[in-house]
C-alpha cells in the first residue's frame, strides 16, 4: 500500500470516528429533560431533600415527589475496598451477581446498588448477616421540571445540574429524565 493510500485510508477511518461520535453524542441531538429522579442516603428527609433542591438554582415551579418506591434498584450497601473484595467473593461462590454500573464510589467507600430481587434472597441476606453488612434503602424522589415544552431544559444543562447535585450530601444517584417530542 502506498504512502498516499494510508494517508487516504486513516483520514477515511478518521472521519467515520467524527460522524458517529456526532451522530451518537446525545447533545448533540434536541433532547429535552423533563425531569430528575434523585436517590438520597437512607434517613433523607423529605425537609433536607427540600433544601437541597431549593439550593441547587432550579426553578421555582419544579414539583417534588419523596420517596418514590416504584424504581427498580432501591436498596445499597456501604462498604470500603476491604470488604467489598471479600463480599464479592462470597457473592459469587453464592452465584449472585452485582453489574460494575451498580457500584457507586463516593469518597473512600463503595456504594453497592442491589435490586429488590437480590435483597430479597436468602443467601444474599446471610452473606450480609455473616459479614455484619447492613442493607439500606435509599429515599428516591422524583422531580418535574413541568408537563410546558418550554420549562423543559437542554440535555448539556441537564447534565450540568446532574453534576451539581451528585456534589451535594447525601445524594448518591441523579438520572436524567428524558422527554420524547
Amino acid at each position: 500500500m502506498s504512502q498516499i493510500d494510508k494517508k487516504v485510508l486513516i483520514y477515511f477511518v478518521f472521519s467515520i470516528f467524527v460522524l458517529l461520535a456526532v451522530l451518537i453524542n446525545p447533545s448533540s441531538h434536541d433532547m429535552r429533560i423533563g425531569g430528575l429522579y434523585i436517590s438520597f442516603e437512607e434517613g433523607t428527609t423529605e425537609k433536607y431533600a427540600r433544601s437541597v433542591i431549593d439550593d441547587s438554582n432550579l426553578r421555582e415551579d419544579i414539583k417534588l415527589d419523596y420517596n418514590i418506591d416504584h424504581l427498580h434498584n432501591q436498596y445499597y450497601l456501604v462498604v470500603n475496598q476491604d470488604k467489598k473484595s471479600v463480599l464479592y467473593n462470597e457473592l459469587m461462590k453464592a452465584n449472585i451477581w452485582i453489574r460494575d454500573e451498580e457500584v457507586i464510589k463516593k469518597g473512600d467507600n463503595y456504594l453497592i446498588v442491589v435490586s429488590k430481587s437480590i435483597a430479597n434472597n436468602k443467601d444474599f441476606l446471610d452473606i450480609l448477616s455473616k459479614q455484619d453488612l447492613q442493607l439500606k434503602k435509599f429515599v428516591n424522589c422524583y422531580i418535574y421540571f413541568s408537563k410546558q415544552p418550554k420549562d423543559w431544559v437542554g440535555y448539556d444543562k441537564g447534565q450540568k445540574i446532574k453534576k451539581e447535585l451528585l456534589e451535594k450530601d447525601k445524594i448518591i444517584r441523579v438520572a436524567l429524565v428524558p422527554i420524547d417530542g
